[in-house]
């Protein structure tokens, strides 16, 4: 099975370590590659890009390695890739 990795405990987002296809359960590991659970991929996932692992609704917060990183600026669904498509970044924006 391939893997996910969440890298903060209130991550919405975690990065994949492969390519993933969609229709495919990814395993959701922390940062000891210890599993914490499971998301299935609702579209085509590059490698090293985010996905989603809960419902992120219009203009909530992207959080990844415990920190907002961006907003939604559409709805994003559990297993949706999370990219500049459907988010904006604030990272090095003050």
């Amino acid at each position: 099975m391939k893997r996910c990795i969440v890298l903060a405990a209130k991550d919405n987002v975690a990065t994949v370590l492969a390519d993933v296809p969609c229709g495919e359960e990814i395993l959701v590991v922390d940062q000891e590659f210890v599993a914490i659970g499971s998301v299935l991929a609702i579209e085509d996932i590059s490698y090293m890009h985010k996905i989603s692992l809960q419902t992120i609704e219009e203009g909530d917060a992207i959080v990844k390695f415990g920190a907002c990183i961006g907003v939604s600026v559409q709805k994003i669904e559990t297993g949706q890739q999370v990219h500049i498509h459907n988010m904006r970044s604030l990272v090095g924006k003050k």
